[in-house]
């Protein structure tokens, strides 16, 4: 039965809540209930990997507010368009874009998508966010496959004569 799976899943070691605290074993924001002393090392080394993970999210954090300036500037020049048409998939599509050429790949992305909308009205398209999402999509795929024959080109990767 689940009761009695369950029961042996927790006794071999599965997810306790509050197990490692119970047993003595630091934890983060906790202190030592074991009272076996911290070296100095091992906050450096929580320190270094703090600094390391902070680093990582500032970096997220400036794609993240770069990419919501170009939206920004592409809404403010573009009457067609509101905020809202940029939708979590649309930014996942940005964001995709982003990782294979950076911040240059995305501002020409949000031009692409600027020149195809502008000359179109709020009433021609049902459903704007899945119409970036469609042209973004395309880019997306384009700007992949042009990096990878970039690539093969680059590093000799072609068939040997």
């Amino acid at each position: 039965d689940w009761g009695g799976q369950q029961a042996n899943r927790a006794g071999r070691g599965g997810y306790k809540p509050g197990h490692q605290a119970a047993q003595g074993k630091k934890t983060r924001g906790s202190a030592n209930s074991a009272g076996s002393g911290s070296t100095p090392t091992s906050g450096k080394a929580y320190s270094a990997a703090s600094d390391e993970q902070t680093e990582q999210k500032d970096v997220k954090s400036r794609t993240r507010d770069e990419i919501h300036k170009g939206i920004s500037i592409v809404v403010g020049e573009n009457a067609t368009l509101v905020r809202a048409d940029f939708d979590g998939y649309v930014l996942q599509y940005l964001h995709a874009i982003h990782g294979i050429g950076g911040m240059e790949t995305v501002n020409s992305a949000l031009v692409m998508v600027h020149e195809s909308t502008v000359s179109k009205t709020r009433s021609q398209i049902s459903n704007w966010p899945a119409y970036l999402a469609t042209l973004l999509k395309k880019y997306h795929g384009d700007a992949r496959a042009a990096r990878t024959s970039g690539r093969g080109a680059a590093d000799g990767g072609g068939e040997a004569p």
